[in-house]
């Protein structure tokens, strides 16, 4: 039973306490402690507690068993943990290309990381570079687009306006046409006129000047 260490002032306390019930009792206190002793002693059973504690020891046995075969068990656990731990290390070092030590595994997870830290960064970087030159190209496009409706609305004008050339082309060569038809009228009524006017002009001689009757006649039949 382990012992309990008490403090002065409670242990003075108990003294005053056992002094006031001894001399109430008319005995010393030394009597009192004998007597109270020999009082709780007769409640004790030896045999009974022998088998309490027997039965105690048993359990505590039994369950020391237990807790031997449960230690055995997590030792065979830790030992086939620590051969998976091993096989996976040695695993783990082959694929950093590193020795099978968990400094130089270590070392080498934190150069991968730092390496992984810097194209996480230029990633980064790389996406608002592309992001910059999608805007950049929307933009582009959208001037072709501008410039592409510029250049069929100017093609279209063209074909208007071409449409208007062959149309005025038409127009030129059907006026050409009645044009030149106009001055070939014009030249035989101006042929024909002469004619009349020439004979017209031979007659008004002819009644003017009669002597010259002899002559006439050729020139009028050449001139028919």
């Amino acid at each position: 039973m382990r012992k309990e260490r008490i403090s002065s002032d409670v242990e003075r306390k108990l003294r005053l306490e056992l002094d006031e019930k001894a001399n109430a009792l008319g005995i010393s206190r030394a009597k009192l402690i004998e007597i109270s002793l020999k009082s709780e002693l007769g409640h004790f059973n030896v045999h009974k507690e022998n088998k309490r504690l027997t039965e105690a020891k048993a359990r505590l046995e039994g369950q020391v068993s237990e807790l031997t075969d449960t230690c055995d068990d997590l030792e065979s656990q830790k030992n086939q943990l620590t051969v998976q731990h091993s096989d996976r290390i040695n695993e783990i070092a082959s694929a950093l290309g590193v020795p099978n030590t968990l400094g130089h595994i270590k070392q080498r997870i934190d150069e991968l990381q730092t390496a992984q830290d810097e194209l996480k960064q230029e990633k980064t970087e790389l996406t608002e570079q592309r992001d910059e030159f999608e805007k950049l190209l929307h933009a582009e496009t959208d001037v072709c687009n501008k410039y592409d409706a510029q250049v069929k609305s100017l093609r279209k004008e063209r074909d208007t306006f071409k449409a208007a050339a062959e149309e005025a082309r038409k127009q030129r060569d059907t006026f050409k046409a009645k044009f030149e038809d106009a001055e070939s009228n014009y030249r035989v009524c101006s042929t024909k006129l002469t004619l009349l006017l020439t004979r017209s002009w031979w007659d008004r001689l002819w009644n003017v000047l009669p002597w010259i009757t002899e002559i006439s006649l050729p020139i009028d039949e050449t001139i028919e």
